[in-house]
C-alpha cells in the first residue's frame, strides 16, 4: 500500500545528505554514476542478529506477543549468508508455520529467543 511506502521515503533534507555522502563513494567505484540523477531516496532498517558461537545467524521464528505465539513470523538478518541460507531456512520456516511447530527451524536460528528472554530478566 502507498501508506507503507510513504513511511520509507526520505525527506528532502535527509535525501540531500544521503546523496552528498554516497555519490562520491559510488563515483570512485563506477564513474558513470556522475551522469545519473537521483529521483528518490528510501530509508529502512537493518537487522543485526545477536552473535552466537557460530557468529551472527539469521533471526527466524515466531514473534510472541504477551508470551503467546502470534501470527508474526520472522525471517530476517540473513546478511551476506542469505544467498546460501534463504531457501533452506524458508523451507523450515514454512513447515513451522503450517505445522505450528518451530522445531522445524534450526535451533541456532532460534537463538534470538533465548537472548530476548535473558534481556527481559535483567
Amino acid at each position: 500500500p502507498e501508506e507503507a511506502l510513504a513511511s520509507v521515503i526520505a525527506g528532502q533534507e535527509e535525501s540531500a545528505r544521503a546523496v552528498a555522502e554516497l555519490m562520491p563513494r559510488a563515483k570512485a567505484v563506477f564513474p558513470e554514476v556522475e551522469e545519473w540523477r537521483v529521483s528518490q531516496v528510501l530509508t529502512g532498517v537493518r537487522a543485526y542478529p545477536p552473535k552466537t558461537h557460530h557468529g551472527a545467524l539469521p533471526v527466524v521464528g515466531n514473534l510472541p506477543s504477551d508470551n503467546k505465539p502470534s501470527n508474526i513470523w520472522l525471517h530476517i538478518g540473513l546478511g551476506a549468508r542469505g544467498l546460501v541460507y534463504h531457501g533452506w531456512v524458508a523451507e523450515g520456516l514454512a513447515r513451522a508455520i503450517v505445522l505450528g511447530d518451530e522445531e522445524h527451524i534450526p535451533v541456532e536460528m532460534r537463538h534470538w529467543k533465548t537472548c530476548r528472554e535473558k534481556k527481559k530478566q535483567l
